[in-house]
Formats: structure tokens, sequence, C-alpha cells
């Protein structure tokens, strides 16, 4: 039996990496590729990325790209023990804010929420499985 193709994407280890040497950036598309910026990849179902991305939308002033990369989630619209589905409720806006979903046909190893800063096109910090902002 053959089940869905995976792919780790390996976050910890872009750190100090040109973003075109990560296993995100054949991904993201040209208009996503930022030389300066912050990419956060999370899921709908991720209390973590939940708490992460309320405390930016409510923080963040709009001086750098953001670039926002949801992993596909078939338990997003089921209801947990607590009655809840989706945790993800509130995302940061603005013209600085894209967003991404990648595709649902594969499995992507990697621990949400992730939280990649890139400065003049090299990663300089990433955080993988935790909010940097707490």
């Amino acid at each position: 039996v053959v089940g869905r193709p995976w792919v780790d994407l390996d976050v910890p280890g872009w750190k100090g990496k040109p973003l075109a040497e990560t296993r995100i950036y054949p991904l993201i598309g040209e208009d996503l590729q930022l030389e300066n910026g912050v990419f956060i990849i999370w899921r709908a179902t991720c209390p973590v990325c939940a708490e992460l991305l309320e405390i930016f939308a409510t923080t963040d002033d709009g001086s750098r790209d953001v670039v926002l990369i949801e992993l596909s989630d078939p338990h997003a619209d089921e209801s947990d023990e607590h009655g809840e589905g989706a945790k993800v409720h509130v995302l940061p806006e603005g013209s600085h804010v894209k967003r991404i979903r990648l595709p649902d046909d594969t499995d992507w190893l990697v621990t949400p929420p992730a939280w990649i800063e890139v400065e003049d096109g090299i990663v300089t910090r990433v955080v993988e499985g935790d909010n940097p902002l707490r």
C-alpha cells in the first residue's frame, strides 16, 4: 500500500541559509520570495498557532512583509472533545501580509507554528513548535 507523499521541511536546518536553499522556496512562488520579512507556517487546529497569530495580529506594525503559510488540516471543520474545531480565528491583515496554503495532497513534516525570519535573503531566526512572541 502506498500512502500520501510527505516532505520533511527541516525548518530548523534553514537558519543561516539563503532562503533560496530551503525546501519552502520552490513552493511559495516568485511573489512571496522575500528578501526581508517573516514567514509563519501554521495549522487551523493548532492552539499555539492561534495564540501566536493573535498576538502577532495585534502587535504587527506593518513594517515588514509577512507570509502566512497554511498547512492543510482535515480536522479543521470537526469538533474536538470541547466542541471546537479550528482554533485560529485571528490573522494579521494588511497589504504587507500574503497568504498561501501548501498543497493538500502532501503531508508536510513540520511542527507548527514555525516562525522564520529572513534578512537580506538569509534565514536569521527559526522557532518551530513554539510561540516566539510569548
